[in-house]
């Protein structure tokens, strides 16, 4: 923090517009699928209780390639049969085949986000790769 200090407002204002974008696409757009990308440890606000406010029939899968972030998530976040956490690498082309015993039965349309990972690529790893192997699954 001493060498960037700004670094907590980020992630604040990250936070803040991940559950701006879920509010709107649930409100505005109909959006009841929702697939979080990297989406870290749990913290206030997560993505299911944004979603879940505007319609308690909203699916959430959240995915992060840590192992521990993972089992955290799961302990904390599977409260039911509509939320899953899942361990997957986001930038390996078969994690999208890890989430497919839950989200390949949604039907309409999903969003899927990005919101904690795309800070953290690279050139190589770019976030238009993650969607083109997301489509493509």
């Amino acid at each position: 923090m001493e060498k960037m200090p700004e670094l907590a407002d980020a992630a604040r204002e990250n936070r803040a517009f991940l559950i701006r974008v879920c509010r709107f696409l649930a409100t505005n757009v109909g959006i009841t699928q929702f697939l979080d990308c990297g989406s870290g440890l749990p913290t206030a606000e997560n993505v299911h209780q944004v979603a879940r406010r505007i319609n308690a029939d909203s699916k959430v899968v959240y995915t992060d390639y840590d192992p521990i972030v993972a089992a955290h998530g799961r302990a904390l976040l599977e409260e039911n049969d509509r939320t899953r956490y899942v361990q997957a690498d986001i930038y390996e082309r078969k994690a999208s085949s890890s989430t497919t015993s839950y989200d390949r039965t949604w039907t309409g349309a999903s969003r899927s986000q990005f919101c904690s990972s795309r800070p953290c690529t690279t050139t190589r790893r770019t976030a238009a790769g993650l969607l083109k192997s997301r489509r493509s699954s």
